[in-house]
């Protein structure tokens, strides 16, 4: 069943599509990041499951969450191959649409990729995604009982993450909340915890840059290394930050996204 995702649509042009990670929304990739619709298609979606988009019961495994952005770029009138960047898990969503469509991807430029050599290396890393992630990795029922919560109080829960979270933009934060239980432990556990993204790699023909921030405890920078000196396409960049780069650098990841086009 298709489920149109909720998007913003800018420019014309060679296209570009954003997409966030766990916990958010397409405000992630705010205003900074819209004049790359100057001279492109840009497509900024709310994935599935998040933000303003539908909450399906069920079906958030990085197939499912593929299909959503391929259906939301042709929504978009996209006609060409796009260059992917992608936070956190938004990574894994890239990364299988490159393996599924790949005639949809022309580069995928990856920040902050959950990119793991098991589940039990996923989960030591989980803690670092946020809150509700480090319950989850603990304890599922109880990760169970504070979404709901969340889902059932939404105004009072937002108000909450925004004096939890001082150092991230408020509506950024107040995005965090809208999503469902089934839709953020689906994810959780298909795009982080199992997805073994790092070996669709070896089904990738397009450019790869995998971003990690040198604070960024959410990656694990040995197997990223790993996995750049396996591909001749994966290219791996260590940069000053935490795992929020999109909000610290956004200059430096413009700079990035237009180079592809520049080659």
């Amino acid at each position: 069943m298709s489920h149109p995702l909720a998007a913003r649509v800018i420019g014309h042009g060679p296209p570009i599509a954003l997409l966030h990670g766990l916990g958010a929304s397409g405000r992630y990739w705010g205003s900074a990041y819209d004049r790359l619709g100057v001279d492109h298609r840009l497509v900024v979606p709310d994935l599935l499951g998040f933000g303003a988009s539908p909450r399906p019961d069920h079906g958030y495994g990085p197939d499912e969450h593929a299909a959503a952005v391929a259906a939301c770029l042709d929504a978009a009138r996209v006609r060409e191959p796009a260059v992917l960047a992608a936070h956190s898990a938004g990574v894994v969503v890239a990364l299988r649409l490159a393996v599924t469509r790949p005639e949809l991807v022309r580069a995928v430029i990856a920040v902050g990729p959950p990119l793991y050599r098991n589940a039990q290396d996923a989960r030591q890393h989980l803690a670092a995604l946020g809150a509700m992630a480090r319950l989850f990795a603990n304890d599922g029922h109880l990760a169970e009982v504070a979404c709901r919560w969340v889902c059932s109080h939404r105004d009072a829960a937002a108000k909450l993450a925004v004096l939890s979270r001082p150092d991230l933009p408020a509506e950024i934060v107040r995005d965090g909340v809208q999503h469902s239980w089934n839709s953020y432990s689906e994810t959780l556990t298909g795009l982080v915890l199992t997805s073994n993204a790092g070996e669709w790699l070896d089904d990738i023909d397009v450019p790869v840059v995998l971003i990690a921030g040198d604070r960024d405890a959410a990656c694990d920078l040995g197997w990223l290394r790993t996995l750049s000196a396996r591909h001749l396409n994966v290219r791996l960049e260590i940069w000053r930050g935490d795992h929020h780069l999109p909000l610290t650098e956004p200059a430096a990841i413009v700079q990035l996204i237009d180079a592809v086009y520049e080659r």
